[in-house]
């Protein structure tokens, strides 16, 4: 990590990491409102999802699984894509 700060000044996103050994960046994730969905917005979607499965707000339930289940895939396959590039492939 440390050499990664060094070379660039800062940490790397996922993205950043991903786009040049795996030859392309991450999908993005949007929820209904047509929102990015980022790490920050998972509880706020999270706290939304359990409420709607009770009843207690007026959004789609199935739609929110939806949206989180498919921003956990595609927030997690990246790294091991990364992986077998960097390592696997060598």
């Amino acid at each position: 990590m440390n050499d990664i700060v060094a070379a660039h000044g800062h940490r790397q996103s996922l993205e950043d990491a991903c786009e040049e050994p795996v030859g392309e960046r991450p999908p993005e994730t949007t929820c209904p409102d047509c929102v990015v969905v980022t790490n920050k917005r998972v509880p706020e979607l999270s706290e939304m999802y359990l409420a709607a499965r009770e009843g207690l707000v007026d959004a789609d339930a199935d739609e929110l699984e939806r949206v989180l289940s498919e921003y956990a895939v595609d927030d997690i396959a990246p790294m091991f894509d990364l992986r077998d590039v960097l390592f696997l492939e060598a």
